[in-house]
């Protein structure tokens, strides 16, 4: 469709605002875009915003890293944004780097989810189920040895209705892969308590509870992958 200049020159409603980290700038717009389908992409946009690793000691943008994680997450099944443009260039001696991914329809984000109180609108065995479902994600990228890194309700969009509870999960920028899936599962799930913000104590005890679960069945092997991603 469009290439990496054409992209850049977008403008759009800022959702994420540019903030200056890792002596770069990093920000996030909503485009739509024209055409009779008015398609809705999210355009995260980065100037000089770069990780430092043994392979690339003068730094590479973490948005390449990001994609990484992407694709090794659509690999186990998980439901993702779907990918639209992913990019980086060098631009007078800084680099610049976008990844573009479409809006995730029908679905919503887990904070407000909960602190809009939409949760009361389903029974106790559908918010379980989707609890469940959750749990089972969470635990597939760490048995893959992933750590999110960013396991915030913000991050977390769910699908619910009475036949089917679906997760998807945004904004991959802190995955990381671990040696030990132990340490992932633990620093995940002590940051998704710590800003769980308006999530009823006893949702977080059944999901702690469906956490541990899913974590002893993949170990015997008892879950499937989804077939979908996004």
């Amino acid at each position: 469709m469009w290439d990496f200049e054409d992209w850049w020159a977008q403008e759009g409603e800022w959702v994420e605002a540019e903030n200056t980290r890792r002596a770069g700038q990093s920000g996030v717009l909503r485009l739509v875009l024209p055409g009779e389908r008015r398609q809705v992409v999210y355009i995260k946009r980065q100037i000089g915003h770069l990780f430092h690793s043994l392979r690339y000691p003068l730094g590479r943008p973490t948005i390449l890293r990001e994609h990484r994680a992407y694709l090794a997450f659509q690999k186990l099944g998980i439901l993702l944004p779907k990918v639209v443009f992913v990019g980086a260039q060098r631009h007078r001696g800084q680099w610049r780097a976008l990844f573009v991914t479409e809006a995730l329809e029908g679905f919503r984000d887990l904070e407000s989810w909960y602190s809009r109180g939409a949760y009361r609108e389903h029974s106790l065995s559908a918010r379980r189920a989707l609890l469940t479902k959750l749990a089972q994600v969470v635990a597939r990228f760490h048995r893959a040895g992933w750590q999110f890194g960013g396991l915030y309700p913000k991050h977390i969009f769910i699908r619910l209705n009475e036949h089917q509870a679906e997760c998807a999960l945004l904004d991959l920028e802190g995955c990381r892969k671990r040696l030990s899936s132990k340490i992932a599962t633990w620093r995940d799930l002590d940051q998704l308590y710590r800003h769980r913000g308006l999530m009823p104590d006893e949702d977080w005890a059944f999901f702690k509870r469906a956490s541990e679960r899913a974590i002893e069945h993949y170990k015997l092997g008892e879950i499937d992958h989804d077939t979908a991603s996004r």
